[in-house]
């Protein structure tokens, strides 16, 4: 799994991580929260992608959780959570009308 740190995520490291990676996002976790959802509504059949990238990020009030721990919780094997929370990601890089305006 090219790509993926192995390393314990701090909520420091993954807020930092979000914030560089989902440029949108712009720091705020809120607006990351109301694109995800604004995700799953329009795409139901993915919400499965969004719960394991809100997991694997610690986005839910949880520490951040290792592809192992969310691969045994969602019952799955760490690669295809990896390709969950990929999924989840593109389409939130990629999504420009979920994304709440600036005021």
């Amino acid at each position: 799994m090219r790509g993926v740190t192995l390393r314990p995520r701090t909520k420091e490291y993954c807020d930092k991580w979000l914030t560089e990676n989902i440029p949108k996002m712009k720091g705020d976790v809120r607006k990351l929260m109301h694109a995800i959802a604004e995700l799953e509504k329009e795409h139901p059949k993915r919400a499965r992608n969004f719960v394991a990238f809100k997991l694997y990020w610690g986005l839910q009030g949880e520490a951040p959780l290792t592809l192992t721990k969310l691969a045994e919780r969602m019952d799955s094997t760490p690669a295809q959570v990896h390709e969950l929370w990929q999924r989840a990601y593109r389409m939130l890089r990629h999504t420009s009308h979920a994304w709440p305006e600036s005021k």
